[in-house]
Formats: structure tokens, sequence, C-alpha cells
């Protein structure tokens, strides 16, 4: 995909050249808006597909939502690396904590998040997955 002033991106395009499902959301949901668009490529194939929305709801702060869509033929993808005693090498929660730029304290206050892991079906295609979230 070229993307340039002169060759802007074309997310239909994007979506239908991905030779992999390509997820986000339809219509007006919680009136969240896509602000960006990002893809990766492998020896000039597709091999992710990104979408950013931002809400009304929180106006001070552009990246709400992301919403990540990955070709998982790719054999290099890690997905919740872990070092060699079996601890995450990255704080999911802690990054997102300083995405909003939220104090410890207020992370404290917010405690643990519910983590509902599973496996889901759209467009009769299964995933696996986790959302996290705070009350």
């Amino acid at each position: 995909m070229i993307n340039d002033e002169s060759h802007p991106i074309s997310i239909p395009q994007l979506v239908r050249e991905a030779p992999f499902p390509v997820y986000g959301l339809i219509g007006n949901l919680l009136e969240l808006a896509v602000c960006s668009v990002s893809w990766g490529s492998s020896n000039t194939r597709c091999s992710s597909v990104g979408f950013t929305y931002s809400s009304p709801l929180y106006p001070d702060e552009r990246d709400n939502i992301e919403i990540d869509s990955t070709d998982a033929s790719q054999s290099d993808i890690v997905y919740d690396p872990k070092d060699a005693f079996g601890n995450p090498l990255f704080d999911l929660d802690a990054r997102l904590f300083q995405c909003y730029h939220l104090s410890d304290s207020v992370r404290k206050q917010a405690g643990s998040p519910q983590v509902v892991e599973g496996t889901w079906t759209i467009a009769q295609v299964a995933f696996t997955g986790e959302i996290r979230h705070w009350s």
C-alpha cells in the first residue's frame, strides 16, 4: 500500500487487500470515530491492520480504543511475551494508565481490571482474545 500526499490510504482497499480477516467497529457505536489507521507488512505482504478510535467522552485524549488485526499465519508474531522465568515483559495495565496520564494513586483506586478471556466468532471466523476493563 502506498500512503503519501499523492496516494492517500483507502481504508476499504486496505481491508479488501489484507490476506486475513480485518476487524473494526461498524456504525457509530458509542459515538466512536476512527482517528487513525495503521498497517504493517512483512516481505511486501500486509501482516497487520489497526484502527484507533476517539470518543467525545474524552476530548483531551485522542486515542481511546485500538483494534488490531494481525495475520495469524506469520510465524514471527509474539503474543503476551514472557521472560525466561515466565513473567510478562510488558505490564499492559501500566501502559494504559500511562497513556491516559493517570497517577499511581488513581491506578490503586481503580484496582485490577476484570479480564475476560475466550474464543469468539465474528463473520464465521473464530479467534481467541482478552478483554480488560475497569468499572
